[in-house]
């Protein structure tokens, strides 16, 4: 879904793979706020060039133009549009096709409704819909529940065959970034039954919360009791001590028990850290803890041209044209530390969450 509708559905299909998991999520998320990041605007921009161009909206080059959502459009999104667009137009032709047309899915429920980015029935009468990811963690077509949700209110009687297309050109995969999961539409009504199901779960006083993969991005992980369970849990079992030879059949399940339990841990400690830094940025305190700022970039501290003319007084070729010469490759074509010290500086990175221990706290106070 791109910049051009946001999806205010409670029961969300791009959040599908969760809630069809964890009814209860639905009603935990919402005590919780749960902005954008800079990568989903990202792909936000990146999904605003693919509409606007398959709506015959697309004459004038994007690249440097500000997207809806306020990001400015970049070559990298352009490039990801033209595949995702190449992908649209080898199924069929200008005019058949809906782009970015909100369909409610009272199939699921009344309060499930979304966008899809693309849907079409091509001339055998097969539906097929489209979604652009411009995120690099991989994802399939099959078993996806947000496009299954989608098909669940696409879907019409004369449909015979659902086609989920996903293209996402930015990680590399076998299959290439256009990769489709062909499915009969009948099916589909058993994964339609299980979104039903979590649906009316979803609204129950005590709705049932279940653990697994789908906490990742749930904005309530750090105050959720499946979530904290399985990773206490999960550091209980990596800290027995273990002391045995194992077959390549145990090892296998071994790693895959271990890696699940890893991702629990993981899961619970990002939410933790998120709520961590909240407090923090809104001036609050979590004894033990801080936030310091990591070590950011050198930059100039005066316009590039003056250092190239100051390299040429010393004698120093620095080989790189005005805009591009750093002070880390000034530094390694011969120009001295103190002379690249005076007239750069180093910016603080990004605050990142760490423990208030003693030797901070004697690093701080420690001054010559």
């Amino acid at each position: 879904m791109g910049c051009i509708m946001s999806d205010h559905s409670r029961l969300s299909p791009s959040s599908a793979h969760r809630w069809v998991h964890c009814p209860g999520s639905i009603q935990m998320t919402e005590q919780f706020s749960d902005t954008s990041g800079a990568a989903a605007l990202e792909g936000e921009a990146a999904h605003w060039v693919g509409s606007e161009v398959l709506s015959g909206r697309g004459g004038d080059p994007f690249a440097g133009r500000t997207a809806p959502c306020g990001v400015i459009v970049t070559e990298e999104m352009v490039d990801a549009a033209k595949v995702y667009v190449a992908a649209v137009h080898s199924v069929t032709a200008a005019g058949k096709r809906a782009v970015e047309q909100s369909i409610t899915i009272s199939r699921v429920h009344a309060d499930c409704h979304g966008t899809p980015d693309c849907a079409l029935t091509d001339d055998r009468g097969q539906l097929h819909i489209f979604d652009l990811k411009y995120g690099y963690g991989v994802v399939e077509p099959w078993d996806n529940w947000q496009m299954i949700c989608y098909a669940a209110g696409l879907l019409q009687p004369s449909h015979q065959f659902v086609n989920i297309h996903i293209v996402q050109p930015r990680p590399f995969h076998f299959d290439g970034p256009h990769r489709t999961w062909r499915v009969e539409a009948p099916i589909l009504e058993r994964y339609f039954e299980q979104l039903r199901m979590a649906a009316e779960a979803a609204y129950t006083a005590h709705a049932p919360i279940t653990s697994g993969d789908h906490c990742k991005y749930c904005s309530a992980r750090h105050a959720c009791p499946a979530a904290r369970n399985a990773a206490m849990f999960s550091i209980d079992y990596t800290s027995r001590m273990r002391v045995e030879i194992l077959s390549p059949e145990a090892l296998a399940t071994e790693l895959r028990t271990v890696q699940r339990a890893s991702e629990a841990i993981k899961f619970l400690l990002t939410g933790l850290e998120s709520q961590a830094q909240g407090i923090f940025n809104n001036g609050g305190n979590v004894p033990g803890w801080m936030l310091q700022a990591g070590t950011g970039r050198q930059q100039w501290k005066v316009p590039v041209a003056e250092i190239i003319a100051l390299s040429q007084v010393m004698g120093i070729e620095l080989c790189k044209s005005v805009d591009t010469i750093t002070p880390a490759q000034a530094r390694k074509a011969g120009m001295p530390e103190d002379i690249v010290n005076m007239y750069s500086e180093r910016q603080s990175g990004e605050k990142k969450l760490v423990p208030f221990n003693d030797v901070k706290i004697s690093s701080i106070f420690k001054k010559e």
